[in-house]
């Protein structure tokens, strides 16, 4: 049954693709997705039409100034040491 659901998973979209294989290797803990979706990652890119990649950037920025902004201002108020690991993430230096 598994090998059917990951045949077809190629079909669906990354986060779907995600969901089966977690399904197949066992019990775990769904991650869902950062702050892109792979359509927006798609956009980004360059691999749809510049209006697209337009209304990606849009949609990231409410994204950033919005839920992250209360995301973070509840981890500096409740779990200080994931906001010390989302901080080496984000703020890493190449």
């Amino acid at each position: 049954m598994w090998a059917t659901l990951l045949d077809k998973a190629s079909e669906l979209s990354e986060s779907h693709v995600t969901i089966y294989k977690t399904a197949s290797e066992g019990p775990a803990m769904s991650t869902g997705r950062g702050i892109l979706t792979g359509y927006e990652k798609d956009c980004l890119a360059g691999k749809t039409e510049k209006q697209r990649e337009y209304e990606a950037r849009s949609r990231v920025r409410a994204r950033i100034d919005g839920p992250l902004e209360d995301d973070i201002e509840h981890l500096r108020e409740h779990d200080p040491d994931l906001l010390a690991e989302l901080r080496k993430v984000v703020c890493e230096v190449d």
